[in-house]
Formats: C-alpha cells, structure tokens, sequence
C-alpha cells in the first residue's frame, strides 16, 4: 500500500458524489424524455396551426438536447487524475479490509 494517510471518508465521499452526478444525470434525462413527449402531444393536438404559429417543440427539444448533452459531458468528463486516484485508493482501503477480516 502507498505511503500516505488514506482518509477514508473523503474517499467515500467522493465516491458517492460521483454516483450522485450519475444519478443526476439519468433523472435529466428521463425528465427530458417525458415532458418532451407531454409537449409533443400537446402540439400534436391544436387545431389549425398555421404557418404564424411556431413549432415551438422543435425549439424547446433542441435547446433542451444542447443542455443535456453538455450535462453529459460535463459527467463523463468529471473523472479526472484525481478522482482516479481517489478511486485507487478506496480499492486498495477495500482490499485491506478483507484481508484484515480473513481468519488466520
């Protein structure tokens, strides 16, 4: 094991900060999904939309991927040299708990 202190909460901590950036990221996009396809519908049902009247889903759906797609980003992204790190370290806090646990 490497020698410097390992503290373990921050470890966890980061962990779970990135699981939490996952999860984020999944409830963007499923919200994007179902208010688009709300919106849609909606759009979908008005009567006489004339050449005045935008297609203001297209707009909003569009705008909206930009968003996402930068969200998504910015989380695949997020695991940086140190984050990698700090995951390397957490294994290796891991695997010497097992084996203080292993009988003799």
């Amino acid at each position: 094991m490497r020698n410097a202190q390992i503290d373990e909460n921050k470890v966890e901590r980061q962990a779970e900060k990135r699981q939490m950036f996952h999860m984020g990221l999944f409830l963007h996009f499923t919200i994007y999904v179902v208010v688009n396809v709300i919106i849609w519908a909606v759009w979908l049902l008005i009567p006489n939309k004339g050449a005045d009247f935008p297609a203001l889903p297209v707009i909003i759906t569009g705008a909206w991927a930009v968003v996402l797609i930068a969200h998504a980003l910015i989380v695949s992204v997020s695991h940086t040299p140190r984050q990698a790190a700090y995951d390397e370290i957490k294994r290796e806090v891991q695997q010497e708990k097992l084996e203080e646990r292993k009988p003799d």
